[in-house]
């Protein structure tokens, strides 16, 4: 997969924090979680609906909620859908909890 983590990283977290419906349903969303993609691991952390840190290089301790993993190729058939889907994902899983 080729990708450049940083760039990557910086998109995400835009489209997240301007993303209407996200941040209509995000506002109390606190957690952190993991995008495993193989060759590239990636720790999102939200507080309150935001995106407060992107760890583009996590260690094997770095703590993290729960995991989204697939292989490379099932990310890059999702590539241009990934961002939002695991964002709604992790949002209705939240949901039911609370309601």
């Amino acid at each position: 997969m080729s990708i450049d983590i940083k760039s990557w990283a910086k998109k995400y977290k835009d489209l997240t924090e301007n993303d209407d419906t996200i941040k209509a349903m995000a506002k109390y969303y606190t957690c952190s979680f993991l995008f495993d993609m193989e060759s590239v691991k990636v720790i999102i952390e939200m507080h309150d609906g935001k995106v407060k840190n992107i760890n583009t290089s996590p260690g094997g301790l770095d703590p993290y909620d729960f995991a989204l993993r697939a292989s490379e190729k099932t990310w890059e058939n999702l590539q241009d859908l990934f961002q939002s889907l695991c964002i709604m994902v992790s949002m209705q899983l939240l949901l039911e909890e609370i309601f």
